[in-house]
């Protein structure tokens, strides 16, 4: 018989859940606690660990972009991140062949959607849900991306883009107006370092039965280094976090306290709205010379009156 409540599998996923560790830690400590005996009938699916998460707080840096190199058959080098401009072009030709100016009135109105998408190979969560953002205007995301989903999460910005104008013809004049849209594929690998502390010194944890709701055991943390020392030890790169030793004031007095700096990584992707231009391009019409038939007047013939002599 096997006693110790329920076996866990060893997570080797390189996002971590700091909620989940929290739970483990807690549960551990409450098997340890209760008795050797005690345990052999302890099921943890029998118990709610309940880890209130507005006692932690999570601050994150601006992200680090690094561009990606874009693979493009045009001769024109893109820059780093980005692919080569789509382009689509809408036209509308105006044709004046009289011999007056015209006057048309031009109006467009078009919306314009991209999509960006972000998706993190390392980092962390809070019970299952991604809290990260992205934010990089040299790359064009004037918007920071608030990521919820461990999974692939998409991101659409719609933009209406309207004009209206007069457009004056000449005379024998065609006059072509354009209206030129671009958009750019972007591509980058993103940075995000979050820290994650307790601003008021410690934060409690319940182990309550689920059938009465009964708390069975609480705690207060009040060092992070307790619960994470196997992740700052962590041999993985990807799994491993740092302590960040800082100082909080409680009551009128300093104290020492360690929060736990965690590291996040992936990709963004997508297209980025550009430009939009109106170009108008005038050409005069070639209008094919007649040439003016020229009336012939003939001259009546003139009778010659032949005189005959004799020689």
């Amino acid at each position: 018989m096997v006693c110790g409540g329920d076996s866990k599998v060893g997570d080797i996923s390189s996002i971590i859940d700091v909620q989940g560790i929290i739970q483990d830690w807690a549960w551990d400590t409450f098997i340890k606690d209760i008795g050797y005996f005690r345990r052999c009938f302890i099921r943890r699916k029998d118990f709610v660990i309940d880890v209130p998460m507005n006692y932690y707080q999570f601050s994150h840096s601006d992200a680090v972009l690094e561009g990606l190199n874009i693979k493009s058959d045009s001769k024109t080098a893109p820059e780093i991140g980005e692919g080569m401009p789509n382009t689509s072009i809408l036209a509308t030709d105006y044709h004046n062949d009289t011999d007056m100016e015209q006057v048309y009135n031009f109006r467009m109105e078009r919306a314009r959607k991209a999509s960006v998408s972000v998706t993190f190979q390392k980092g962390f969560t809070i019970g299952g849900t991604a809290n990260f953002s992205v934010c990089g205007v040299d790359c064009g995301l004037e918007a920071k991306l608030e990521v919820t989903k461990t999974t692939e999460q998409t991101f659409e910005e719609v933009l209406t883009f309207e004009t209206s104008c007069e457009i004056k013809v000449k005379e024998n004049t065609n006059c072509e107006a354009k209206v030129i849209f671009t958009e750019k594929e972007m591509s980058y690998r993103f940075t995000v370092e979050t820290t994650m502390r307790m601003p008021s010194g410690k934060a409690p944890v319940y182990i309550r039965r689920k059938k009465d709701k009964k708390v069975m055991m609480s705690w207060k943390i009040q060092d992070l280094r307790h619960i994470f020392h196997k992740y700052k030890e962590e041999k993985d790169p990807d799994r491993k976090v740092d302590f960040v030793r800082e100082t909080i004031m409680l009551n009128g007095r300093e104290y020492n306290n360690y929060a736990i700096k965690l590291t996040t990584k992936g990709l963004v992707e997508g297209t980025k709205l550009s430009s939009q231009v109106v170009e108008l391009h005038a050409k005069g019409i070639d209008k094919k010379i007649v040439p003016e038939k020229k009336n012939d007047v003939k001259s009546p013939k003139r009778k010659e009156n032949s005189v005959k002599g004799n020689v």
